[in-house]
């Protein structure tokens, strides 16, 4: 969602992606990045962050006196935690300001009022000392439905910016709604360099699945694990199973051994028991009849990248099998898991998607 460089209009048409200032930010590398370095990963969590992504400009050769222009959008858990956390990060500047920090200090930090964009916004500027030199960045940030964006511009000059900047922000916030109607926007521009993983990409969609229409999507977290899932109507089979709900998740772990560790708990009686309880009560939440997992037992299809789990439960039409399929590699994992009546499901069916998952995986 964050803007491409023609999106922004000619007077930035000769800038150049900087490949450190861009590409997905997870909780721990947002922490470092926060104006109020007390700000840690686990703070972030609690707060209902999920991911974000950001996408930086800068003149070759470090030009003058435009130094960076930036855009950056972020995932919150519900509405409201986004405008709590869009106060905060404005209430950040203004609480750090005359601090010093890794060698730059805030040496002001105004915040100006905006509006017409997105549910709420605001904006604030800034100026920076680092190295006998100084920067000026204005910043308009807003919050659109549970997500926050924000455009950000410094120059090396006092140049009033405002109004440029709160162009800029209107053209993101465009872009941000167009998402959320589910409008198909052109990819970020490419970095070699990110930070994590892009689940998306690596999630099945509604056209790897005959007769499937995409239900809900859209990031999680659990903990350090950052996760992303698509949820399906199916009105069709996978294999010779007929089924009516399918869900395709990508999870990336800090590490091999962490993930390896989940794969190994999920193919264990007790594993695939609290993973089953768990999506049934996530598949039910907002419904109020609520099902209970009656009998789950693990899969074992003799590779060690794969584990799955069969699962039962009683709905008011009748008996529901759920099958899931997961394969790990390195830190990554994905599932897919189906449902069907159980008359109508047989388990292996699933492993007709395990090799296009396996590409997917090795793709990162």
């Amino acid at each position: 969602m964050v803007l491409p460089l023609d999106a922004m209009g000619g007077a930035y048409a000769d800038l150049e992606i900087h490949e450190d200032g861009s590409g997905h930010v997870d909780n721990a590398e947002r922490a470092k990045q926060n104006v109020d370095l007390e700000d840690s990963r686990e703070a972030l969590i609690r707060a209902g962050r999920i991911g974000g992504y950001a996408q930086a400009f800068r003149p070759p050769g470090g030009g003058k006196p435009l130094m960076e222009v930036s855009t950056t959008v972020e995932l919150l858990r519900d509405e409201d935690a986004a405008t709590a956390y869009l106060e905060d990060q404005f209430a950040d500047f203004e609480r750090m300001r005359g601090r010093r920090s890794k060698g730059v200090r805030l040496s002001r930090a105004k915040r100006f009022p905006v509006a017409g964009i997105g549910d709420e916004a605001g904006g604030v500027e800034v100026t920076v000392a680092f190295r006998k030199r100084r920067g000026y960045s204005t910043i308009v940030a807003f919050r659109r439905g549970r997500v926050v964006a924000a455009a950000d511009l410094t120059r090396a000059d006092r140049r009033d910016m405002r109004d440029e900047v709160q162009r800029l922000a209107r053209v993101l916030e465009n872009r941000v709604s167009g998402v959320l109607r589910g409008e198909e926007l052109r990819e970020p521009e490419p970095v070699s360099r990110s930070f994590g993983p892009d689940l998306e990409s690596l999630t099945f969609a509604a056209k790897d699945f005959r007769g499937a229409s995409l239900a809900h999507e859209g990031y999680m977290s659990f903990g350090d694990v950052r996760a992303f899932l698509r949820e399906f109507d199916v009105a069709g089979r996978l294999g010779g199973s007929q089924i009516f709900y399918l869900r395709a998740m990508t999870q990336a772990f800090p590490d091999r051994r962490s993930a390896k560790a989940d794969q190994r708990f999920v193919g264990t009686e007790k594993g695939s028991r609290s993973v089953a309880r768990g999506f049934v009560k996530q598949l039910f939440q907002k419904e109020s009849f609520k099902p209970v997992v009656s009998e789950a037992h693990p899969l074992r299809w003799g590779d060690r990248d794969t584990v799955g789990i069969q699962f039962f439960f009683e709905a008011p039409n009748g008996r529901m099998e759920g099958v899931l399929l997961s394969v790990q590699r390195g830190s990554l994992r994905g599932t897919v898991t189906m449902i069907g009546r159980a008359k109508d499901v047989e388990p292996n069916d699933v492993l007709t998607v395990r090799k296009k998952l396996r590409a997917r995986l090795a793709s990162a």
